[in-house]
């Protein structure tokens, strides 16, 4: 996949594509594969009653940030725009066997 930046001591890295996603759908598989494969062994957890799947979506946010270029391709502005998501039926903890 790639290298991902660190960019402070919270939890948030940014990764470049090199190619852009062509859609939300081409998104959304990337999420969903995250959910489903678990690629970074992440563990299952309790917290009170309640269990938790190694992987949760605990929220979700739909940014897009345009940057203006100059003819040399060097940024001279950029906009960043944002939506609420559609809503999402959230996924249930399996139940331990």
């Amino acid at each position: 996949m790639g290298e991902l930046k660190e960019l402070s001591v919270v939890k948030i890295a940014a990764r470049k594509f090199v190619t852009p996603l062509a859609d939300l759908a081409a998104l959304t598989s990337i999420v969903d594969g995250v959910l489903e494969n678990n690629p970074f062994e992440c563990t299952a957890y309790q917290v009170g009653t309640t269990s938790h799947l190694p992987v949760e979506k605990s929220k979700e946010i739909y940014t897009a940030r345009i940057a203006y270029l100059d003819a040399d391709a060097k940024t001279i502005g950029s906009v960043s725009i944002g939506r609420p998501p559609p809503p999402v039926t959230p996924r249930r903890s399996r139940p331990s066997s």
